[in-house]
């Protein structure tokens, strides 16, 4: 979830993104609460929506726009035609899914437990989903869980790609079934005018290239995918200003 502020005339406005798991109920509650601390106003839109602005795209075109945000906390994918959202999803596998993963290996392989630092570490310098021929390699420092004290491992690349491949593949099986739902003439659209896809996750190396190789259909990553939709808030924030 994304919040920013616009101070008008010393009154706080806060736009707030969420993900398409949080209900309406909650959006409500929240507003209550946020009201409760001061804000002036309070409002909100989907990820998905504000991802979409934040690609710069032009979702009142009568062909097709897909989206797919992969975030820390959510993973969600939504088809827009003339201004609409036609039709959305949501997954179960997100960055902290990925954080998991590596920590449960971590644990399982060599024993340790390692923080979020070094979990996000080994992310930015090992993230990858293709088998390497000559793999990167990373030390790592974490705390034995028998001994309770500190001792560093080294890791590589294509220890990555196996934690990896599973969540990957599931990604992929997802966005082939969300397709496979559409009709055909908007299958098609989506076929020729490829999937917009942001958020953190779609940084790890290799991700891009796997996912169009396995759904068959063009895979473009915005230009800033870490802060797409903070883009897309800013730019809803300067249209409310003028």
């Amino acid at each position: 979830m994304n919040t920013k502020l616009l101070k008008c005339s010393q009154k706080t406005i806060l736009l707030v993104s969420y993900p398409t798991s949080f209900s309406e109920k909650s959006c409500q509650i929240l507003k209550e609460h946020l009201e409760d601390l001061g804000a002036y106003r309070v409002y909100f839109e989907q990820e998905i929506w504000i991802a979409a602005i934040g690609a710069k795209l032009d979702l009142f075109l009568p062909v097709a726009s897909c989206v797919l945000n992969i975030g820390s906390s959510n993973c969600d994918i939504a088809l827009f035609l003339n201004g609409k959202m036609e039709k959305k999803a949501r997954c179960n596998v997100s960055g902290i899914t990925i954080n998991i993963a590596l920590k449960n290996w971590l644990t399982n392989s060599y024993n340790i437990n390692v923080s979020n630092k070094q979990i996000e570490k080994i992310k930015r310098k090992l993230g990858q989903v293709n088998i390497q021929q000559n793999p990167k390699s990373l030390e790592i420092v974490g705390m034995d869980k028998n001994s309770h004290v500190l001792k560093s491992i080294i890791i590589n690349e294509n220890q990555i790609v196996g934690v990896l491949t599973p969540l990957v593949q599931q990604w992929a099986n997802w966005i082939l079934q969300f397709l496979s739902n559409l009709p055909i003439t908007t299958q098609q659209d989506v076929k020729t005018r490829g999937i917009v896809c942001c958020g953190g996750s779609m940084l790890l190396s290799g991700l891009s290239t796997y996912l169009q190789n396995t759904i068959g259909c063009p895979i473009f990553v915005t230009d800033d995918p870490l802060n797409t939709v903070s883009a897309g808030l800013m730019i809803l924030l300067s249209r409310m200003d003028d």
